[in-house]
């Protein structure tokens, strides 16, 4: 075998091994996480407005919020506790399976100042003991094996996608 495929075959196996290292150390996390779902969120009222007028995915009329498959929208409120520089925030969930499919729900994630930090559908969502910048990655529960975790980036002021986590 010549020597540079060598070298080239032994950091793929390298940086496989570390993969399935650091999925297996996040599979771990993922059971010490407290899901929350639309059953344990308060409904927002009034409020509403403050937090749906941000969301690209919200449209308000005449008769209230509706969602973008024109579902009148009834925001509930959850908190979730990000730790590091967002603390504690809220987190808006939307029902809709007719809009939503299997996942059920849109959840948004605010920060303090009403800027969407994080959007997507899931059946639920979760804070893990894991950071990033300082703040703590979050997880979405969806139907099937597998949790797609987001992790913090501070140049973007957002959660952005880092993996999949194969739960079986």
């Amino acid at each position: 075998m010549k020597p540079g495929l060598t070298v080239s075959l032994t950091v793929a196996l390298v940086a496989l091994s570390t993969a399935d290292a650091r999925a297996a150390d996040y599979k771990g996390a993922l059971g010490h996480v407290h899901w929350l779902d639309s059953t344990k969120a308060k409904p927002l009222g009034a409020a509403a407005g403050s937090f749906l007028d941000g969301t690209p995915t919200f449209k308000k009329t005449a008769r209230g919020y509706v969602d973008e498959c024109g579902t009148p929208a009834k925001p509930k409120r959850l908190s979730l506790d990000l730790g590091g520089t967002l603390g504690t925030v809220p987190a808006i969930v939307i029902d809709d399976a007719g809009c939503y499919g299997a996942e059920g729900s849109q959840f948004t994630v605010f920060d303090s100042r009403h800027h969407v930090l994080f959007q997507d559908t899931a059946a639920s969502i979760g804070v893990l003991p894991t950071t990033h910048d300082g703040v703590r990655d979050i997880g979405t529960g969806i139907p099937g094996p597998t949790v797609p975790l987001f992790r913090w980036s501070t140049a973007d002021h957002a959660f952005k996608h880092f993996m999949d986590v194969n739960t079986y």
